[in-house]
C-alpha cells in the first residue's frame, strides 16, 4: 500500500507544502484500538485549506469552524473513502501535528496516541472521551501507556473545557 491517504489528496496537499497527519479513527486503530469509522481524518494547521483557491477547482466542501472551536474548519474530500482534513487551532492540534510519527502500514504521519488524546480533551464530545478511555485501556495491555502520566503536564495549555473533561475522565477511573 502507498499510503491510507487518498492519492490525489496526498498530491495536492504535498504540492501546497501543507504538513498534515492521520488523525481520528484511524490513528486510533494504529495504536491499538478499533472502532467503526466511514472516513479517514487528516489533521493540518494550515489554514489555507479552507480557501476555494487552495483545491485549484477540486470538488471540496469547505466548513468553517465558529470562534471557539477547538478546529478552524474542514474540507471534506469524496475518493473511494471519504477524507475530512482539519485545520486544528491551539495547543492540543499543534502537539499533535508536531508529535506525530511516520507510519511504514500506512504510508504516512499519524498522530501519537499523548496526541490524539489532547486533540479528543478538546473536542470533548461523549464519543471523544470515550475514545480516550478506551485508548489508554488498550495501550495498558499493550504497553503499559508511558506517556499517560505526561497528559498532566499539558493541561494547563488546554482549554478549561479540555481540563473538566480530563478531570471527569480521571473521576471514572478511579472508581473503577
Amino acid at each position: 500500500m502507498e499510503s491510507v491517504v487518498d492519492a490525489e489528496l496526498r498530491r495536492r496537499l504535498d504540492a501546497g507544502g501543507v504538513s498534515y497527519c492521520v488523525v481520528g479513527a484511524t490513528a486510533l486503530a494504529v495504536h491499538g484500538y478499533v472502532r467503526t469509522t466511514g472516513d479517514v481524518d487528516l489533521l493540518t494547521m494550515d489554514e489555507r485549506i479552507l480557501t476555494e483557491e487552495f483545491w485549484g477547482g477540486a470538488s471540496v466542501k469547505i466548513r468553517r469552524g465558529a470562534w471557539d472551536d477547538p478546529l478552524a474548519g474542514s474540507v471534506v474530500w469524496k475518493s473511494a473513502i471519504q477524507h475530512d482534513v482539519i485545520a486544528g487551532r491551539g495547543y492540543a492540534a499543534q502537539f499533535a501535528l508536531q508529535s506525530a510519527a511516520d507510519n511504514e502500514r500506512l504510508g504516512c504521519r499519524v498522530a501519537t496516541p499523548l496526541g490524539l488524546v489532547l486533540m479528543k480533551l478538546e473536542a470533548g464530545s461523549a464519543q471523544d472521551l470515550y475514545d480516550v478511555l478506551a485508548l489508554m485501556e488498550r495501550r495498558r495491555l499493550i504497553d503499559g501507556a508511558p506517556w499517560v502520566p505526561e497528559i498532566a503536564r499539558h493541561l494547563p495549555q488546554l482549554s478549561a473545557g479540555a481540563r473538566d473533561a480530563w478531570t471527569r475522565l480521571q473521576s471514572l477511573t478511579k472508581q473503577g
